[in-house]
């Protein structure tokens, strides 16, 4: 059963993204700063895991990361 969602009819329950009205370099911005910060964050992982291989707890040692 298709929804209405302000007079167009989206055969589901959620607005499509251009009914929302954002923009593509909003939404372009947001998607790399979320991958900055998610590869910030594997990063700091892997050299954690790599310290900790190595015998060097990382929160001893200070990654400096």
């Amino acid at each position: 059963m298709a929804h209405r969602v302000e007079g167009k009819e989206t055969g589901h329950g959620r607005p499509s993204l251009k009914r929302l009205n954002f923009s593509k370099s909003l939404m372009e911005d947001i998607l790399v700063i979320f991958c900055d910060c998610l590869m910030e964050a594997l990063i700091r992982q892997a050299v954690e895991i790599a310290l900790i291989c190595l015998g060097m707890p990382a929160e001893t040692h200070g990654s400096g990361l």
